[in-house]
């Protein structure tokens, strides 16, 4: 009888192992659902230097945080960032990333926004505001007076980034 018991044990522990490896696939998301359509624009190549560095300008005064900014591959990107956004007739909780990819001669940024679905407690791809947003904040960054480029705009805005942790300690040692 203790043979029987230790018998089925084994074979359960073995079962369960074996469960255990096989790994269930997804069925891959839809298209539409991976990435946003991005805007795009063109620009004199000559202004291509000045135009990086007023996109780093415009994350920063749009409050977005830099994940990646590398200058000689005119390539930005931001950290999620939440908002307000539109959602119908009412506001609603939303997240956006901004990746601008500066080319020889043409500019494409794209922003991915989330709206978090509350009764399904999950963030959801917001495609058609994800298209407008990219699309307003390419006309912005188009139309800002191209402003004088740095030698390292990256570097603006770290140090950006440094002033505004330092004035939120200072407030935060002072509630003290």
């Amino acid at each position: 009888m203790g043979d029987r018991v230790a018998f089925a044990a084994v074979t359960v522990a073995l079962a369960a192992c074996a469960g255990a490896g096989r790994v269930q696939h997804a069925a891959p998301p839809a298209l539409a659902e991976e990435a946003p359509a991005p805007a795009r624009d063109q620009f004199p190549p000559a202004d291509g230097d000045a135009i990086f560095a007023s996109a780093v300008r415009l994350a920063d005064l749009e409050g977005y945080p830099l994940r990646t900014c590398d200058a000689a591959r005119g390539h930005l990107e931001t950290k999620p960032f939440e908002l307000e956004a539109a959602c119908g007739g009412t506001a609603c909780l939303a997240r956006e990333t901004v990746e601008v990819k500066l080319g020889h001669h043409a500019a494409r940024v794209t922003v991915t926004r989330e709206v978090y679905d509350g009764a399904a407690r999950t963030w959801r791809l917001d495609a058609d505001g994800s298209a407008e947003a990219a699309r307003a904040l390419l006309a912005r960054l188009m139309s800002l007076p191209r402003l004088e480029a740095h030698r390292n705009p990256c570097a603006y805005a770290v140090q950006s980034e440094l002033t505004a942790l330092a004035a939120a300690l200072e407030r935060a040692t002072a509630i003290r």
